[in-house]
């Protein structure tokens, strides 16, 4: 893969740095290459031989492809069989992210991906190499630290879940599984080698989650983030009245066809009818009370950029009124401010079994003739559950907020009358079938997401730190998106530096 995507761009600088040396290497076994072509074409009689090579060249390549170095990070000898499954699911993943944008983003997945520019100096095929090396460096980086810390956890379950959807997907897709696995990772990959590979990466997960678990976020923090951060958790009660400007029709021709059409109103004839509709907003603060429409508990960021300042605004009483123009949508928003306050609904906490298949009644029966209590449903979780998370933790969810559940699940949880020790089934979506054990409310909601948002920062900064301290070797020189990154940045350099002159 990466072998047959040579960079474009080549960096030179006067000093003749480690990455100068690497290249120049590069240009050495290049240099070599064409060596070796003029020989074979020198000895190309030698036909049996000719033909014994392209026999033999498939398993050797396989064999390197599985057994030898193609990078390395840290202490760590990455195969080619590992970096392509890191590659491709990099590519997979974000095709599926943004597939209503590719086209536009220029992404053509049917294409080479090294003969499509990502930016002027990088290719498709070096973003995604170095997405594939960051993922790789932060994996190794926390399974290292995950050993060393004694972090201990069986992968097997996860390894096993994996394969069972590679199955379900390759039947979905009319392919044999050994297909669908060498599409999704990799010319070299089955589920037999990337075994190790596909546990590793769970291994991570959990370490991972076992640090944010582990952040210690106190009270004082807490507060001290949220004064710093009032607007975007605090909410507001206001009224509002929009109204449009009628606009009238621009001027109709006929073209030599037949064909009629309608031209844009002119400037003049928009200002005309923003002045009329200025003229009504404004009379309109007088009925505000009677004919706006209440929103209550409504958040920064949920509410129009055109007012959500002036609603959000510290100097705002209630009582203030105000009239704002909408350029781009020719109307006027009439806004009255009723109230500020922070929101001091609770979180919910509960211990969940998920299942594939609707086993909900069932897993009741056997939950109430085994005692009926939060013991005898974590043992359920244990027996029945599918879901690797929800197995760790004994199917405990905590702090739940009401932004994150909908459907029949956030109404049965949110329930007024709801009871610790209630039980119910609920199927999810058609995907999964949930038996869900209530245990009563949790944190604020403000307070749960203020805590979240800090374990999340402190969490990645000490990842970003051990996954930075892993040093990449392009061992075999196969790497291109060094140089396309370092041309990238020399040519924005000299931008900026043009751009100050």
């Amino acid at each position: 893969m990466a072998e047959n995507k040579k960079s474009a761009t080549e960096t030179t600088e006067k000093v003749m740095t480690k990455y100068d040396k690497k290249v120049q290497k590069r240009k050495e076994a290049e240099l070599k290459a064409k060596k070796e072509k003029v020989k074979s074409r020198i000895i190309s009689t030698a036909v049996v031989l000719v033909l014994i090579a392209v026999v033999a060249y498939f398993p050797i390549r396989k064999s390197i492809a599985l057994s030898s170095a193609y990078i390395e990070i840290g202490e760590n000898k990455v195969t080619e069989l590992e970096f392509e499954y890191y590659y491709n699911m990099a590519v997979n993943t974000f095709v599926t992210e943004n597939s209503y944008w590719l086209s536009y983003l220029g992404l053509d997945t049917t294409k080479d991906l090294a003969e499509q520019q990502y930016t002027e100096h990088i290719t498709w095929d070096d973003y995604f190499q170095q997405t594939a090396v960051n993922n790789l460096s932060q994996v190794k980086a926390l399974a290292k630290e995950g050993k060393e810390a004694g972090f201990e956890y069986d992968a097997t379950a996860d390894v096993e879940l994996h394969n069972e959807t590679m199955k379900t997907e390759a039947a979905a897709n009319n392919m044999p599984v050994k297909n669908y696995v060498k599409v999704l990772y990799g010319e070299y990959a089955t589920l037999k080698n990337i075994k190790d590979i596909v546990a590793e990466s769970y291994y991570a997960v959990a370490y991972y989650d076992h640090l944010y678990d582990s952040q210690d976020v106190t009270d004082d923090e807490i507060t001290a983030y949220y004064n710093e951060n009032t607007k975007n958790f605090d909410s507001v009660d206001y009224k509002l009245i929009t109204v449009e400007a009628d606009l009238p029709e621009g001027e109709k021709t006929t073209d030599a066809e037949g064909k009629e059409t309608t031209a844009d109103p002119t400037d003049e004839q928009i200002a005309a009818a923003m002045e009329k509709a200025k003229a009504e907003a404004d009379s309109k603060l007088a009925v505000i009370d009677t004919e706006g429409v209440l929103t209550k508990n409504a958040k920064y960021a949920s509410v129009s950029g055109y007012y959500a300042d002036w609603l959000f605004n510290e100097a705002r009483k209630a009582g203030d009124t105000t009239v704002i123009e909408n350029t781009s949508g020719n109307s006027y928003y009439v806004l009255k401010f009723e109230n500020r306050y922070l929101d001091e609904t609770k979180s919910v906490n509960v211990r969940v079994i998920a299942t594939s298949t609707d086993m909900g009644a069932t897993i009741k029966e056997e939950w109430n003739s085994t005692g009926a209590n939060e013991d005898a449903f974590i043992a359920l979780v244990e027996k029945y559950s599918e879901d690797t998370y929800t197995k760790t933790k004994g199917g405990l969810f905590e702090n739940l907020t009401a932004s994150s559940l909908s459907g029949e699940l956030g109404a049965w949880l949110l329930d007024g009358a709801r009871q610790a020790g209630d039980v119910e089934a609920i199927a999810v979506s058609g995907d999964y079938y949930y038996v869900v054990y209530y245990l009563g409310q949790g944190e604020a909601e403000w307070k749960s997401s203020i805590d979240a948002t800090l374990r999340s920062a402190d969490t990645e900064a000490y990842v970003t730190e051990i996954t930075n301290a892993m040093e990449v070797v392009d061992t075999k020189g196969k790497l291109t998106y060094e140089e396309a990154y370092a041309a990238q940045e020399s040519a924005s350099a000299e931008t900026s530096t043009e751009a100050a002159k």
